[in-house]
């Protein structure tokens, strides 16, 4: 007597297409999330770069006791805006005012300190920034005359209304929908809060 006579081997062309079809729906569906959770990614890393420089900034100051600026510059390529940088300052003449050249490379009278100099993620870009933000030993912040420093209270009435905060400094991709508001404390020097908005 043989084993397994009248068995058929194989799968039939229609389940093979079953087996095809929730494979497709499968993939189609953990790519949408794939998206999702990575979506804004350039600019959250950003916020988290923001977040270091200011840290390390008051270390400096602190450890130095001197005033030290965080310098907040979109850098160009070939007349193309490429992506924001931040540089930390020692303030050489301690005259509590960023005195150097905006642009990227140049003398300084107020000079960066080597190797503190941050390249933000590729087209991440300082949608509104302070040109500087300069912190003392004791942490707390000083802002560019004519900046206005905007409130925790507005930052987060924005907040709860999912609107764009009017941070102090706001983070960006050109053409893209993405945007991260930081409020710095001024008090604290550290970033007090940040919103992520996909409008």
């Amino acid at each position: 007597m043989k084993y397994g006579a009248g068995r058929r081997r194989g799968f039939t062309l229609f389940e093979m297409l079953v087996v095809i079809t929730i494979i497709v729906i499968l993939t189609g569906s953990s790519v949408a999330l794939i998206s999702n959770m990575f979506r804004g990614q350039g600019v959250r890393h950003a916020s988290a770069q923001v977040r270091a420089a200011f840290a390390n900034a008051k270390q400096f100051a602190a450890n130095q006791r001197i005033m030290h600026f965080m310098v907040f510059i979109n850098k160009q390529v070939n007349g193309a805006d490429e992506s924001g940088v931040i540089e930390i300052h020692k303030d050489a003449d301690q005259n509590r005012t960023y005195n150097g050249d905006l642009t990227v490379g140049t003398s300084d009278p107020d000079p960066s300190l080597i190797g503190t100099t941050v390249d933000l993620p590729k087209f991440v870009m300082f949608k509104t920034k302070p040109d500087w933000v300069g912190i003392n030993p004791t942490g707390y912040c000083a802002f560019p005359p004519g900046f206005n420093e905007v409130g925790a209270g507005t930052f987060d009435s924005d907040l709860k209304n999912n609107k764009l905060p009017a941070g102090d400094i706001i983070l960006n991709m050109p053409n893209q929908t993405y945007y991260m508001a930081l409020d710095v404390d001024p008090g604290a020097g550290k970033i007090r809060k940040s919103f992520f908005l996909n409008q």
